[in-house]
């Protein structure tokens, strides 16, 4: 038997919700009764770009929950392999854009 979550009359925002976990998330959410809104890379949308998440926030009409479910692994080699700009790239999507993501949600919660 699943487990039932009451979201009825709540309002999400999934980062990362198009694919994985986000998806996965997005499907318990709305089976609980929450309106759910994605913002993802493949709607043109990225957790790296603050003024993006600001302005996905600002045209709800309000927001109860957020998942940051947005990240990646990074490439899979040695330590010493990795490029500065992959690590930069890993960084700024695992780690900004969870902080993007609160810092502009805060505010409307």
């Amino acid at each position: 038997m699943a487990n039932h979550y009451g979201f009825e009359g709540r309002v999400a925002l999934v980062t990362g919700g198009a694919s994985g976990i986000g998806a996965a998330t997005v499907e318990r959410l709305r089976a609980g009764g929450a309106e759910v809104h994605i913002f993802d890379l493949v709607n043109g949308e990225d957790v790296r770009d603050a003024t993006q998440l600001q302005a996905a926030i600002a045209r709800l009409a309000r927001l109860d929950i957020l998942v940051c479910a947005a990240g990646v692994a990074g490439d899979s080699i040695h330590t010493e392999d990795v490029s500065d700009d992959e690590w930069t790239r890993v960084l700024s999507i695992n780690l900004n854009g969870v902080f993007y993501a609160n810092r502009a949600t805060v505010p409307r919660m």
